[in-house]
C-alpha cells in the first residue's frame, strides 16, 4: 500500500493476553521478537477480492471477526486502534490474529485508524505488513485463493530473484509499455498497478487518451477525484507479460493486483524469489 507507516519503534513489553481458543503453545513456532505462528505449517484460504479490491482475507483479531489486507507493500502490520481499544498511532502487541487455523500471536502492530483499518464490521480492519510476511511463502492463485506456508518448497515454475528495499519491501524489474524500471515495488495491498506522474508523462498521450477520472485512497484519507484509470497495452514483471492491464495514476510506481490476478504466483520471501507457477 505504498505509504504505510515506516519503522515505528517496537515495544519490548505489554504483550497481549492470549485467547483461550485456537492452537496450543506446543503447535507454535517463534518467528522473531516473541511473535509466534501457531497452527498448520501450510494453509489455503479463499481471497475475498472484488474487482476494485486488493488481496483480502477473513481474520479473527482478538475474538473479533473481520477482514485484513495481505499487503506486501507495507512495512508494518497495522490494525484499527478503535478495534483494539488502544491509543491511535501507537505501537502495541495484538494477542492473536487468526487466518482460519493459522494464528499469529503477540504480533507487534501499529494501532491506527485509516481507510484501510477501521473497526467497522464488513470493512477492512487492518493489513499485514512485510515484517510478518517475510517469514512465509505466499501463493496467490489468480486472485482467488492464498496459500500460506512456513518451510517446504515453492511451486514448480519459473523463479525470479527479488530485491528488498531498506524497509523490507520486495522489488523486481518491470516494463510498462515504453517505460522500464530496474526495481519496482510489489504491492498486493494495491488494487491497481499504479504509476507515478513521471511514468505517466513518459507514456504520454497513449495513456491519457482512454483514461477515466477516479477516486484515490491512501492511509492518509480518500479523495473523490484526483486520479485516473487507464489501460496499458503491455505490463511485464521480470519478463513475464500481461496484456491490457488496468493502471491508476498519478500515485507512485508499484505492481498491484490488476497484474497479479492474471497469474498463479508465489512470493517465496525466505528464499528472496518470485515464482510464476506452472498451471
Amino acid at each position: 500500500m505504498g505509504n504505510s507507516p515506516q519503522s515505528p519503534a517496537l515495544l519490548a513489553a505489554g504483550l497481549g493476553v492470549l485467547l483461550g481458543c485456537g492452537p496450543t503453545d506446543e503447535e507454535c513456532a517463534e518467528l522473531a521478537d516473541g511473535v509466534r505462528a501457531c497452527g498448520p505449517s501450510q494453509l489455503q484460504v479463499p481471497l475475498t477480492q472484488e474487482d476494485d479490491q486488493a488481496f483480502t482475507v477473513e481474520v479473527t483479531v482478538d475474538g473479533h471477526e473481520g477482514l485484513m489486507l495481505v499487503d506486501t507493500g507495507a512495512e508494518a502490520t497495522v490494525v484499527s486502534s478503535s478495534l483494539l481499544s488502544v491509543a491511535d498511532q501507537t505501537m502495541t502487541r495484538v494477542g492473536e490474529i487468526c487466518i482460519a487455523d493459522l494464528c499469529i500471536r503477540d504480533e507487534a502492530a501499529y494501532a491506527w485508524d485509516t481507510p484501510f483499518s477501521t473497526d467497522a464490521s464488513g470493512e477492512l480492519n487492518g493489513f499485514f505488513g512485510m515484517r510478518l510476511l517475510h517469514h512465509f511463502g505466499l501463493r496467490f492463485e489468480h486472485g482467488r485463493s492464498l496459500t500460506i506456508r512456513r518451510g517446504g518448497t515453492a511451486c514448480r515454475g519459473t523463479p525470479k530473484p527479488l530485491d528488498f528495499s531498506e524497509h523490507g519491501i520486495a522489488r523486481i524489474g518491470a516494463e510498462v509499455d515504453a517505460a522500464s524500471f530496474d526495481q519496482v515495488a510489489l504491492d498486493t495491498g494495491s488494487a491497481y498497478s499504479v504509476l507515478s506522474q513521471a511514468t505517466a508523462d513518459q507514456l504520454g498521450d497513449d495513456l491519457g487518451a482512454g483514461a477515466e477520472p477516479a477516486s484515490i485512497c491512501t492511509v492518509d484519507g480518500c479523495e473523490e477525484s484526483g486520479a485516473f484509470i487507464a489501460s496499458v497495452e503491455r505490463y511485464c514483471v521480470a519478463g513475464v507479460c500481461a496484456q491490457d492491464v488496468a493502471v491508476k495514476y498519478p500515485v507512485w510506481d508499484a505492481v498491484g493486483c490488476t497484474y497479479f490476478s492474471r497469474f498463479d504466483l508465489e512470493f517465496d520471501f525466505p528464499s528472496a524469489t518470485l515464482w510464476f507457477c506452472d498451471e
